[in-house]
């Protein structure tokens, strides 16, 4: 059997079934006439559970250790759903002022929230008023949101960071000459009236969108090859790729998560934050970090056996009252390995991990140690799984059996999706090449790039991925080898563009060639490293610790080389070409 054949929909539905349970609209797909009647089917979902009284949103990212009790940190469905009608109005006031006769084009809105209910509100908003969500990065910097600006040509900035008066932000909006179309979130909000009820907008009608194929959501690429590129998905997108996580990971309104990942990449948005609002779960949204975590798996795990000590754990009005309990657990690799670094002392970790039903890892391969190590401390077997930018997930591995999870595999297609493997070279069927993708979750185009767009897609449809896999007949199972470029670094679950880091790194008046290169890094996968030749005008070689001041400010941190090689000359093939992974090397230790 070749290993490349194309998996349908309905060649694995029947291992869906079981645990489609009232999901089971999801075996076939919907018409058009339905999903346009369900208008946006994510705002009509939310709807649907508004009535219930249950909790959405647990605002605790930035909740001190000590706590604060006069803060409010739970935002039911309702409450929610009725910030997004007030910020529809205010969209809706705005756009007809900005709206030219000349883009026909859905209204774009970029956003800057923090993680909680006011991200998911203007998330809503954006739909409910017919625009497009362009979510950014909380930890950017002002020259990173102006290709965002420049690119998307937003009618709407809207504001929601903790300090707008130094805001980056706002920075980026004056440079680019758009600072009439930037708005403070607290400052829309302030004559929000918490008693108003929830509008036609915002209970899951189309309201304003054309049809079901409008474009709902832009995320923009890392830069692979140049500027970042913005993915466009459609709501009808945005409902398959919801719909297939939620069918094959069990997602239930019992369900709850802790949030602790960007909010501006399919990770946090979809997997996360959207499958449990599809379910009816709630979200808890925290920073990350290992020991606090771990605290609260296992203040969780206490509570839940308090409960069923009580006999009330399945009182579901006490259930919305209270800060629900997670059952669901995601994260990248790193966090992973950041939380066996961290394992508490004198505390039993699988008790700890006992309230959780599943424990799912991606954006990066997890390392097989990893996998067998947090088996054996948790009893939990990570569920991998794989995806993209440009369609959600495509991959995974099952919920049942357990036992199918195996380590460095990410499974078989989900209900949607069809693969097949094809040569780099000669684009024939092969055992082993580029992972091609095709269905109703594949993005629809990059923003206004259509030559980036066709050549992104072959003759039949199927999306070229870039990365190279294997499908293993024995196992049953695809596992992904890497990326076709060298110019992807994935380090703690950030998948980084050199050529991005490289642009910034060569506005220092010292450094006349530079090459940025992941190098194998234990605790986040690849580690940013820098090769670099200075300038003739330099007095003296750069020192690592002076490049990471000067980069501070210009880039994330988590851009910032760590490890540093001044050279006379960088070593170059015959066409003058940099071969980047032959340099990988000359980092090795010892």
């Amino acid at each position: 059997m070749i290993a490349n054949r194309i998996i349908t929909a309905a060649a694995r539905r029947s291992r869906f079934f079981a645990i489609a349970r009232c999901y089971s609209s999801s075996s076939h797909p919907p018409s058009n006439e339905y999903l346009f009647q369900k208008g946006m089917p994510l705002l009509a979902r939310a709807a649907e559970h508004a009535n219930s009284g249950r909790i959405l949103s647990y605002d605790r990212f930035d909740v001190p250790e000590s706590g604060n009790k006069s803060r409010k940190e739970a935002y039911s469905y309702h409450e929610v759903l009725s910030i997004s009608t007030h910020l529809h109005e205010f969209f809706k006031r705005k756009q007809s002022v900005l709206q030219t006769s000349a883009d026909t084009s859905p209204q774009r809105v970029t956003f800057l929230c923090r993680p909680g209910h006011q991200y998911i509100s203007t998330q809503f908003a954006c739909w409910s008023s017919g625009c497009i969500a362009v979510p950014l990065c909380t930890s950017h910097t002002a020259s990173q949101f102006r290709h965002v600006l420049e690119d998307s040509d937003p009618c709407l900035i809207i504001d929601g960071s903790s300090n707008t008066a130094t805001s980056e932000l706002r920075k980026a909006a004056e440079e680019v000459g758009l600072l009439d179309r930037y708005h403070c979130l607290d400052d829309i909000l302030l004559d929000f009236d918490s008693s108003s009820q929830i509008d036609g907008y915002a209970v899951g009608s189309h309201g304003d969108i054309k049809s079901i194929d409008s474009p709902a959501l832009i995320i923009y690429t890392s830069g692979t090859t140049g500027k970042p590129k913005g993915v466009v998905h459609t709501h009808r997108n945005i409902y398959h790729q919801v719909t297939d996580l939620v069918t094959s990971w069990g997602w239930t309104s019992d369900d709850a998560i802790l949030h602790f990942l960007p909010l501006h990449h399919v990770h946090g948005v979809i997997n996360k934050l959207a499958c449990a609002i599809y379910a009816g779960g709630s979200v808890e949204f925290v920073q990350f970090h290992p020991i606090k975590i771990w605290k609260r798996l296992a203040e969780a795990s206490k509570t839940r056996n308090l409960k069923l000590s009580a006999g009330n754990y399945k009182d579901k009005h006490d259930e919305h009252e209270k800060r629900r309990e997670p059952t669901i657990f995601m994260a990248v690799p790193t966090v992973y390995a950041k939380m066996l670094e961290a394992l508490p002392e004198n505390v039993d970790v699988k008790e700890s991990c006992s309230h959780l039903r599943l424990m799912i890892c991606g954006s990066a391969a997890l390392p097989a140690g990893t996998h067998r190590r947090w088996k054996d401390f948790t009893g939990h077997t990570i569920l991998e799984r794989y995806g993209m930018t440009e369609m959600c997930m495509a991959l995974s591995n099952p919920l049942f059996p357990e036992k199918k999870r195996l380590p460095g595999y990410v499974g078989l297609p989900l209900p949607s999706v069809e693969v097949k493997i094809v040569s780099e070279d000669t684009g024939e069927a092969a055992q082993c090449g580029e992972l091609c993708v095709r269905g109703p979750t594949v993005f629809s185009e990059y923003w206004r790039n259509r030559k980036a767009t066709e050549e992104s897609f072959d003759d039949e449809g199927f999306f070229r991925t870039g990365d190279i896999a294997e499908y293993d007949q024995a196992v049953d199972s695809y596992r992904i080898l890497g990326r076709l470029s060298a110019d992807i670094i994935k380090s703690s679950g950030f998948k980084l563009s050199a050529l991005e880091i490289e642009r910034e790194l060569l506005e220092h008046p010292d450094l006349a060639e530079v090459v940025i290169l992941g190098i194998p890094d234990d605790l986040k996968g690849e580690s940013v490293a820098l090769i670099c030749r200075m300038s003739s005008a330099a007095a003296r070689d750069i020192e690592l610790k002076e490049l990471q001041e000067w980069c501070k400010g210009r880039m994330p941190n988590y851009q910032i080389p760590s490890a540093l090689l001044v050279k006379e000359e960088i070593p170059k093939n015959s066409m003058s070409k940099v071969m980047k992974k032959s340099l990988v090397h000359l980092f090795n230790k010892g």
